[in-house]
This record gives C-alpha cells, structure tokens and sequence, in this order.
C-alpha cells in the first residue's frame, strides 16, 4: 500500500499528475487556468492536499480545501473536495477510498461543518455524500426576451478584468453583504470569479454598478447572477441575452423574490440538485439555514425530534419553530424519525426527497433548506 500523507513532494510534479490523469478523460485540461484561485501565481495548497506515494512518485491526489461560510448570523466552516486523482495504472488499488478517509476523518475531528463536492452521485454516496444542491434554473431566449421588450435605455454590460480594480473592490464588499456567501479574499477575488473558465460581468445604469453575473459559457449559464437594484433586473436580463444568446440563470431555491423577477422572461424552469454535500454537524448547519428561510419567509410554528446516524456521531435534536424562532438543541427525547447520514441530506435539502410524508405537515412545510455553494467557489 502506497504510503498516504499531507503536503507537496514537489509542486509542478503535482499540477503535472492532475493535468495528465484528467486528460486521460479525453479533455485538455491545465489546472492553473482552469483553477487559478489555486494553482496560479505561485499559489500553494500543499496543507490541504493528500498524497498517494510509492516512494517519491506520486500515484494518488485529494484537495481538502477550508471554505467558510456565513448563513444569515452564522459561520459555518466547510471543506471543499477537488482534484480527486488517482494514476490510472493504480486504479482499484484503494488510494482514492484510503486518501478520503483520511480527508473526511480529519474534518470530524476538526468541527468542520460540511464538505463539498463536485462529482458523481455514486462515485462518492459511499463516503456519505448526497446530492443536496437545490437550484432553479431559468432557461432563457433572446427571442423569448424580447416578446417582454424591456427598456436597456442607459444600461450597460461589460466583461470584468483584472485590471478593474476599484470595480472589483465595490463587488468584494456586494459580495459579502449577502445573506448567504462564501468568504472570498479580496486579493484571490478575480481569479475565484474566472476559475473553472468563467466570465464575470458587471451591469451598469450609467456609471452606476446596478449587478453582476458569472457567465460559464460551455454550459451557456450565469451559475451567479446578483442585482443591487431591483428595477434593473429585465435590462440585465435582456443585456446578458444580447450579449452571450441562449443562457440558463441558477437562482438558490429560497430566493423566491429574485426567482420571481426572473421567470417572467423564461422559457421553462428546472429544478436541478448539482452539488455533493456530506454534512459533519447538523445541529449547526441546520440551525443557520432554518433562520436564514425564517428571515426570508415566515415559517409554521411546529415541532420536530430527529435522530441522525452521521459520519462521525449520532444527533438526537429537537428543532421548534415558534413565532418564527428557530431553535436546534440536543435532547434525549425519543426521535420521531430517525435518519441516516445520506438520508438525512437528502431529507432536509433536496427540493423533492422521500420520508417527509413520514412527519407532520408544519415541520415538512420548512423544508427543503438552502444548502449550496456557487460554482465559482466549489474546488
């Protein structure tokens, strides 16, 4: 067995094992321009990724890169899963099973929150990880657009670039005066927003910023799409169709305000689940996203006693809504439901999910809740 550890051998052997065992998929990949909020100008994740070696040649990789995250009142710490590896004349040796584990025992002993993944369903549900990603997206048309004809009179769209510097100081702090976001430091800001080949935009009233967007242009989609003014949303929506056609806009499914200023100008809606999530604390987790839908839309009171078998741990909580407060607290009640780890992912934050018929109406009535990352942030 390969010998597991924690930091670089050497960094270009690194990017050059990613780039090749990628490649063997049959797509071109270099990692310092598909993620250069980590790879590029000298950047280093060496304490965050995990090693496969046989002697000083490297046949397995996993990044376990920290995330934090505010929910509402709330910071939550995550890990984010990426650049999975293993060298293909390895595979079925049991380095990438060995090097999770070693990932995902050390989040339970650090508190970590969750972690994050891009990446098959079943490749990683043994692990404990559950699509739980709940996003609607918008499908939408020039032609479609136009039978609305809104006014873009003033408005303006421009891509944004590095040199934008007090442009990107005004998106830094937007950014962080969300109720939901993932810490982005200011001085990695540009190389987030293009990360995974993506295009950031902003929108203009004159020279006023009036939103952003992240365009990814393989999936003809704006994973991001943010307005600070209201008003302006049909002229940004008619300028991002102008500019890039055909495009979908994910929308977080507890934005219904921002969802329903979208679909007005929509072809169809779909609701698509498309991030793994695998949650170490859920007494944190869904204490902060149950107050977060509190703030947004006022919830039945009601009760609810839910054991949950986790990865690390068995959770016995009582959650209440009274008035709409939100309380999350141990107890030894005897549960009213009693959950796996997966099955409880997919119970409180998939959009359509079995077993909740399994409990009453007002406790059913607060879910799904919002668990997602946008794609700029994901690893």
């Amino acid at each position: 067995m390969a010998l597991i550890q924690k930091g670089y051998p050497s960094f270009h052997d690194y990017i050059d094992f990613i780039n090749y065992c990628f490649g063997m998929n049959g797509a071109s990949h270099a990692f310092d321009k598909l993620l250069p909020k980590l790879y590029a100008d000298g950047k280093t994740t060496s304490d965050d990724t995990y090693f496969a070696l046989e002697g000083d040649r490297i046949v397995g990789t996993v990044l376990a890169y920290p995330l934090t995250f505010t929910v509402g009142n709330t910071t939550l710490q995550a890990r984010g899963i990426g650049s999975v590896a293993t060298h293909p004349r390895h595979r079925g040796e049991g380095f990438m099973k060995a090097m999770m584990k070693e990932a995902l025992d050390a989040m339970a002993r650090d508190g970590i929150d969750f972690s994050v993944l891009g990446g098959r369903r079943r490749r990683y549900y043994h692990f404990g990880f559950e699509k739980c990603d709940g996003m609607l997206y918008y499908a939408l048309t020039p032609k479609t657009v136009s039978y609305l004809a809104p006014d873009t009179e003033g408005y303006t769209i421009q891509p944004i670039t590095k040199e934008d510097t007090a442009l990107l100081d005004e998106l830094h702090t937007h950014m962080h005066r969300r109720p939901y976001y993932t810490h982005r430091p200011r001085e990695a800001l540009y190389d987030i927003l293009v990360s995974w080949y993506a295009t950031p935009y902003a929108y203009f009233k004159g020279d006023r910023l009036v939103g952003w967007a992240i365009h990814y242009g393989s999936k003809r989609q704006l994973s991001e799409f943010e307005y600070l003014d209201e008003a302006a949303v049909p002229a940004m929506l008619a300028l991002s169709v102008r500019t890039l056609g055909d495009l979908s806009v994910a929308v977080p499914a507890y934005e219904e305000k921002k969802g329903a200023l979208i679909d007005p100008f929509a072809e169809t809606v779909t609701d698509v689940s498309n991030e793994c999530f695998l949650v170490f604390n859920f007494k944190n987790t869904l204490s902060a996203l149950l107050n977060l839908k509190a703030a947004h839309c006022p919830l039945c009171d009601g009760s609810l006693t839910v054991a949950i078998h986790g990865y690390a741990k068995t959770e016995t909580l009582a959650i209440t809504v009274h008035h709409n407060t939100v309380s999350v607290e141990d107890t030894d009640r005897t549960p009213e439901i009693t959950l796996s780890l997966t099955e409880a992912e997919l119970f409180f934050f998939r959009n359509h999910a079995p077993g909740r018929e399994r409990i009453n109406p007002q406790a059913a009535s607060w879910l799904p809740l919002p668990l997602f990352i946008h794609e700029c942030d994901n690893v």
